[in-house]
């Protein structure tokens, strides 16, 4: 809480044996989320429109994070090295005032397992634990993968998240492509959100897009998705009004 800068900030220092990373950076739970999304949870059709629900604060970026990389590749963003098995050990701290119940509270570890070969096949299945007092701890887990067949770039997810106080209990399934089109790509998605809480809320969005790549650094992209929602779910695509209980929302980007 009171921070300014809410985006990623590390630093490396790495040999043959692995890597030490210190900052701010994504979780191992979230790594799995965005590399295996066919929009890298960007914009209107990212999947973190659903399967960012109820994860305690602790789902996208942990502060204060201290991590070990098996399988790392000098300037790569993730873990993933030049192929073969790839690990993340994440330990973060909540750094709040002690003496208190929530001086647990953002404390977070993390462990995420794969193996890539590179443009070919890739999976990875991650597990983290985030303290939290009002939810009596947050616990997440997530398989994911991708399969490259030349003509498209299949991607698939499946996780849970939970609570100890059990008033968040959920999963999602995502299953998509990357199509090559030319000098880019198109992106296609399914997304499902169930819960098992209350009235067992569901959504499903489904998304399209094209990525047309101008240079190695710049791209033209356009996005369409549709969020339909049930069981008194009220979700929304990324950066819309809130959607009506049982409504839909979408959203198209260029």
């Amino acid at each position: 809480g009171g921070l300014t800068f809410n985006r990623r900030s590390t630093i490396d220092l790495g040999g043959a044996w692995g890597a030490i990373r210190l900052g701010r950076d994504y979780t191992p739970e979230f790594w799995s989320k965005t590399s295996f999304d066919p929009f890298g949870t960007l914009g209107v059709a990212q999947s973190s429109n659903l399967n960012l629900t109820g994860t305690g604060g602790a789902g996208v970026r942990a502060s204060n994070s201290v991590s070990y990389l098996y399988g790392y590749a000098a300037n790569a963003n993730s873990v993933q090295g030049a192929g073969g098995v790839y690990a993340q050990l994440m330990y973060a701290a909540g750094e709040n005032a002690s003496g208190a119940a929530t001086s647990s509270d953002g404390n977070t570890t993390g462990l995420r397992v794969g193996f890539v070969q590179p443009g070919k096949f890739d999976a990875a299945i991650a597990t983290q634990t985030a303290k939290n007092a009002a939810l009596g701890n947050y616990k997440g887990f997530n398989i994911a993968g991708s399969y490259n067949l030349g003509v498209a770039n299949l991607m698939a997810q499946y996780g849970t998240q939970k609570s100890g106080n059990g008033t968040i209990n959920s999963k999602y399934t995502l299953l998509g492509a990357t199509i090559p089109v030319g000098a880019g790509y198109i992106p296609v998605s399914f997304t499902q959100y169930k819960s098992s809480v209350g009235t067992m809320a569901s959504a499903n969005q489904v998304g399209i897009g094209y990525v047309h790549n101008l240079s190695k650094r710049t791209a033209l992209y356009t996005a369409y998705a549709r969020i339909g929602n049930n069981n008194g779910a009220a979700f929304a695509v990324a950066n819309s009004p809130a959607a009506a209980v049982n409504g839909a929302s979408s959203g198209f980007e260029v």
